[in-house]
């Protein structure tokens, strides 16, 4: 089974995105997410999102970790 779609990046801070993301599941329990930076066209980062079975997950580019985050159940909800 294959999954993708789009995603945005937020930094604290900010109100828009830093970057706007195609993503695709390479396995059970990674996305790979091709990137461009919202303030510099020419930033193309490739961004990896690992997700363990206890529901935490590692943000990374080029094997430097960015970011680590919990699974909550909280459904987000787009504000129009």
């Amino acid at each position: 089974m294959l999954f993708e779609g789009r995603a945005e990046l937020f930094v604290a801070d900010r109100e828009e995105h830093l970057f706007r993301c195609f993503w695709g599941g390479t396995t059970a329990n990674t996305i790979s997410m091709d990137c461009i930076s919202a303030d510099d066209a020419t930033q193309k980062p490739l961004f990896t999102l690992q997700v363990a079975a206890d529901g935490t997950g590692k943000l990374s580019e080029a094997g430097k970790n960015l970011g680590l985050f919990q699974r909550t159940e909280q459904r987000p909800t787009r504000e129009e």
